[in-house]
C-alpha cells in the first residue's frame, strides 16, 4: 500500500500558504521559526524539544525522506499502524516546516495516516493542547522521549 499523505493534500502546493499573507518578503535560510510560543533560529535547539531547527532550504529533502520512510514502514510493516502514524507525526514536528502551528498540523496529518492505514483518529489526550498546562506538558514529554528515541510515550498520549 503505498501511501504519500503529504503529497495527497498538496502540502507545499504554494509558497503564500506556507509563510501565510500576501506576496512581499519571504524568509531567508537562517530566518526564525517558532515552537511553542518561542523564537528558534536555525541551528538553535527547539525549547520544546532536543531537535535542532533546520535550515529553510532543507524542509523539501526533509520532507522527501519522511515521506520515503513512511512508505516504506507501511510496505515492509515495519512497525503497526499506530506507531507509523505516530513516527510520522514525531519526524514532522522535528521537520518544523512551519513558522507555527507544527504540532496541530503535525497531529492532523498522522490522524489523516491513520485513518488511511484503516485505524480510528488519535485522541491527542482529548483537550486543547494549544493552552499552557497540565496535558501540553505530557504531550513536549512525550515529544522529548521521541526524541531519544523511546516512541512509548507518545504512543500512549496519543491513543490518551
Amino acid at each position: 500500500m503505498h501511501v504519500n499523505v503529504l503529497l495527497d493534500l498538496k502540502i507545499f502546493a504554494a509558497r503564500d500558504h506556507l509563510w501565510g499573507g500576501p506576496p512581499g518578503p519571504r524568509p531567508t535560510p537562517t530566518s526564525a521559526r517558532s515552537c511553542c510560543g518561542y523564537s528558534c533560529p536555525v541551528g538553535q535547539t527547539l525549547p520544546s524539544a532536543n531537535s535542532t531547527i533546520i535550515p529553510i532550504y532543507e524542509i523539501p529533502t526533509a520532507l522527501r525522506q519522511l515521506l520515503a520512510d513512511t512508505n516504506a514502514w507501511i510496505e515492509y510493516k515495519a512497525y503497526p499502524p499506530d506507531e507509523i502514524a505516530v513516527r510520522f507525526h514525531h519526524r514532522l514536528v522535528q521537520i518544523h516546516p512551519f513558522p507555527n502551528g507544527n504540532g496541530r498540523h503535525a497531529r492532523l496529518m498522522a490522524d489523516l495516516l491513520i485513518m488511511r492505514l484503516g485505524m480510528e483518529r488519535f485522541s491527542w489526550g482529548r483537550e486543547n493542547l494549544r493552552n499552557a498546562g497540565a496535558l501540553r506538558k505530557r504531550y513536549i514529554a512525550a515529544l522529548q522521549a521521541a526524541d531519544q528515541h523511546d516512541i512509548r510515550p507518545l504512543l500512549a498520549f496519543a491513543r490518551s
